[in-house]
């Protein structure tokens, strides 16, 4: 069975089992059960073909049958936040203690121990601080850690400073396997080199999906249309956003004015960056490396972009549709905002609410748009190893097994996880979520642009939000050299790579 059909299984079972107590039998009018034996039938057995059943799944069998005596693979990873939903460290736990998550991780780790004969250890730290931990072990020759997980904005750093072994010439490492994110591998891999994944093992991958979060109490009393047949027709657009947030916005205190203290919105964001997750589900980015030509083109499409510019300054500014909040997520639990800005794991934030929500994934550009995009945005833990390690293959081994596990056990749990924070659980929830994790996006230009080079994903924010204009022209001419300069130097940086 693979490892998206365990998914819908187990959450379809958890949806079950509340209606499954009380149905062992049924009983008559009177209270009795009904003991009246069936009819006999005689009629006689027709042939059938018989049923095709898939091969039973076999955990690792086609990795090496090999122990690996003992050896240590030690894990550096940066600890979120407790208000991201990932609370436990990826890397390893130390004991059983209920709670699904964490429970996949400690099975998954004394199951790969056992079967190869490991010692699996992590070690928590602050944001960035694995990176600077390896580039300092890099350069006094230590073999300190066998892999890192750090935010991506940090680790290119440590990629692009030769810090870490190049994934493809990893022996028993396969990163066509379908616990590896292939949209990512895809979209870094630079001149045939990819120093950094994605994939199951880091159950962030779920937790930091870019989605909205819809209020599904506010709707039902404005009678708004049904969100989740909305997004399951393929109807949830940037125009379809504008249309359902038209009599939601309220001056609540008569005062004249829209206040994030006193007042309702159609719309919330907790900073103008949020608004960039509306260029890139429309379809748009600003850069993208060409294999043909070994290098990077510009991709930024000043027309669209105007368009989609546009569009958000209705949804924002119309009706005072939208707000900057300083808290959004209180104004959401207040029951005061139909949609915010956020990503999967943020959910945990509104779990004491009294409406019902469900997440949904960023709107389209328009009906034509083939699917949803959903980014995956810049909080999510990437894993690289270190080019001190001393023995890359047993890394290898260990990765691949622990990756392979991680696609079953650990994902179910994280799906557990998030749709527990709900007020209600439902089929359409566990649809919706598939939906934002099939729609997943992992884009370079935005995960490793730094410095002024990143003007051109806030493009919507920045124009919407900030300086209240449409003038994408503009904007775009003020950086576009910067932009250009900035990966014409990164592929320069990749020549030198090993």
């Amino acid at each position: 069975m693979s490892a998206k059909k365990k998914i819908l299984a187990l959450l379809l079972a958890l949806l079950m089992a509340a209606s499954a107590v009380g149905c062992a039998s049924d009983n008559t009018a009177d209270g009795a059960a009904d003991t009246t034996a069936p009819a006999a039938d005689n009629t006689a057995l027709e042939e059938t073909d018989p049923v095709e059943t898939e091969p039973e799944y076999v955990m690792w069998e086609n990795l090496p049958a090999a122990t690996l005596d003992g050896f240590e693979f030690k894990i550096v990873e940066y600890t979120p936040n407790q208000d991201t939903g990932a609370t436990v460290l990826h890397g390893d736990a130390t004991e059983l203690t209920g709670e699904a998550i964490n429970d996949a991780i400690y099975n998954r780790n004394r199951a790969v121990e056992e079967r190869f004969d490991v010692k699996i250890t992590t070690q928590g730290e602050a944001w960035g601080a694995p990176s600077t931990m390896t580039r300092n072990n890099v350069a006094a020759g230590d073999d300190a850690f066998s892999m890192i997980m750090d935010a991506p904005g940090s680790v290119i750093g440590v990629a692009t400073a030769n810090n870490l072994l190049n994934l493809y010439n990893i022996e028993n490492l396969n990163l066509a396997n379908p616990w590896y994110s292939q949209n990512q591998i895809e979209n870094f891999t630079i001149l045939d080199k990819l120093y950094f994944w994605m994939g199951d093992i880091s159950y962030s991958t779920l937790m930091f999906g870019a989605c909205m979060i819809y209020n599904l109490g506010m709707a039902e009393r404005y009678e708004l249309p049904y969100i989740y047949d909305i997004v399951m027709e393929g109807e949830w657009t940037i125009d379809k956003m504008y249309e359902i947030t038209e009599t939601v916005p309220a001056d609540l205190n008569g005062d004249g004015q829209f206040k994030e203290s006193d007042d309702q919105f159609g719309y919330a964001c907790g900073g103008s960056g949020n608004l960039m997750n509306f260029q890139f589900s429309s379809g748009e980015n600003f850069i993208k490396y060409d294999k043909a030509t070994k290098s990077f083109v510009d991709t930024y499409n000043v027309e669209r972009m105007q368009t989609i510019v546009e569009k958000m300054y209705k949804n924002f500014h119309d009706n005072n549709r939208g707000i900057n909040a300083q808290d959004y997520t209180a104004l959401f639990n207040d029951g005061r905002v139909l949609l915010r800005s956020a990503y999967v794991g943020s959910c945990v934030n509104h779990t004491e609410m009294e409406d019902a929500f469900t997440p949904i994934p960023y709107p389209k550009f328009d009906t034509n748009q083939e699917s949803y995009l959903s980014m995956m945005t810049g909080s999510v833990q990437v894993m690289g190893i270190p080019v001190t390690v001393s023995n890359p293959a047993a890394v290898g081994l260990v990765v691949e097994a622990l990756s392979e596990h991680s696609a079953g056990d650990l994902n179910n749990a994280v799906y557990e996880r998030v749709l527990s924070y709900q007020t209600m659980r439902s089929e359409d929830a566990v649809e919706i979520l598939k939906t934002i994790h099939d729609s997943l996006i992992i884009d370079f230009g935005y995960l490793t642009a730094t410095g002024a080079s990143d003007a051109a994903k806030w493009t919507v924010g920045q124009l919407v939000v900030e300086q209240q204009s449409t003038d994408v022209a503009s904007y775009w001419a003020k950086i576009q050299k910067t932009v250009t300069k900035f990966y014409e130097k990164m592929i320069t940086t990749y020549e030198g790579l090993n």
